[in-house]
């Protein structure tokens, strides 16, 4: 008898050990999972955000001052493409 129920506190103690096993896993699962998702969510902000300095900056009915700001931001944020020629050449024109 005695057997019995030590063999039933060990299935117990292996069953409670693999619930917890259990869920960190799926705990670990899910951060992981969310943290991706993070990373590609500021990836999409960072796209958004440059195609907008970049309509600021092109489009010429926007006045020159405002245009400027978006030229500044859009170097600073080290966005490499012909915009940023175009801002340089806007900062001449400027100066």
């Amino acid at each position: 008898m005695k057997k019995i129920e030590n063999i039933d506190k060990y299935i117990k103690i292996i069953l409670s050990c693999i619930s917890i096993i259990s869920i960190i896993w799926a705990c670990f699962t899910f951060y992981n999972g969310l943290i991706h998702n993070f990373k590609l969510l500021e990836e999409d902000i960072k796209k958004l955000e440059q195609r907008s300095l970049k309509n600021l900056i092109w489009n010429n009915e926007i006045p020159l001052n405002e245009r400027m700001v978006a030229c500044d931001e859009y170097i600073k944020e080290r966005f490499n493409s012909f915009t940023q020629k175009h801002c340089e050449e806007l900062l001449k024109g400027v100066e």
